[in-house]
């Protein structure tokens, strides 16, 4: 009955251990996840401020021709790059917030392989310290075994 058991507390020993080892390698999964998209992000926030720079200096270059006089040609060109370029920008907006809903969503699917791997640690732990606990019962049973057959042959 004690053999079983040990057994049976073994065998939840290796499944806990196993399942925070799975939990482990989702964590570093979702972690590398989240390092590259936070590196897209930081690329994706630097060239749309290199947009607006340039729509910034363009604007003023244009500012800058209709103070001396344009040609009407001039300005429709300026005026569709300028249209062009804004469309870019809100594009690149748009990207960068979806990009955003991306990684808070990884984030929170890392706090939950986070949480989910403390569960498994606690209950390995647990579970460990039954298995010691029934193996010192059942030592403690073979030394008294032991120790009554000592004295019943000696007795």
């Amino acid at each position: 009955m004690r053999d079983c058991t040990i057994y049976y507390f073994m065998k939840k020993n290796i499944t806990f251990s196993l399942l925070e080892k799975i939990q482990k390698t989702q964590l570093r999964k979702t972690i590398l996840n989240i390092k590259i998209l936070h590196d897209k992000r930081m690329h994706d926030t630097k060239q749309l401020q290199v947009l607006n720079n340039y729509e910034q200096e363009y604007i003023k270059k244009i500012y800058k021709e209709i103070v001396f006089g344009i040609c009407v040609h001039k300005w429709i060109h300026y005026n569709d790059f300028i249209i062009l370029l804004r469309k870019i920008i809100q594009d690149n907006e748009i990207f960068l917030k979806k990009n955003d809903n991306i990684l808070k969503k990884s984030i929170l699917n890392w706090f939950k392989h986070e949480n989910k791997r403390k569960i498994w640690h606690i209950l390995n732990i647990k579970n460990k310290k039954k298995i010691l606990k029934s193996k010192k019962i059942q030592a403690r049973i073979l030394n008294d075994n032991d120790i009554q057959l000592k004295f019943l042959k000696k007795g």
